[in-house]
């Protein structure tokens, strides 16, 4: 996708050194953080919750305030929280 090519353009320089990315939600997306992962690089940031891919369990979970949902896709987690 598109902002997964941002993102890999944009940090091409620091891949493969064990850094952590932050990012806005814009560009998160499990393709992006399996991605990096794989290319030694750890990221972190909000993501969309219509986004392709994550796990529909705890999306959907209607939760009430301070509650957490949480989920595990190999080293992906997906929270949830209400604050």
């Amino acid at each position: 996708s598109k902002p997964t090519r941002i993102v890999c353009t944009l940090a091409e320089s620091l891949l493969g050194q064990w850094y952590v990315i932050a990012m806005d939600n814009y560009y998160c997306s499990p393709e992006l953080f399996n991605l990096l992962n794989k290319l030694d690089t750890d990221a972190v940031g909000t993501v969309r919750s219509n986004r392709k891919g994550l796990s529909k369990d705890v999306m959907c979970k209607n939760l009430k305030k301070c509650e957490v949902a949480v989920t595990y896709q190999k080293k992906l987690m997906v929270l949830k929280c209400v604050l």
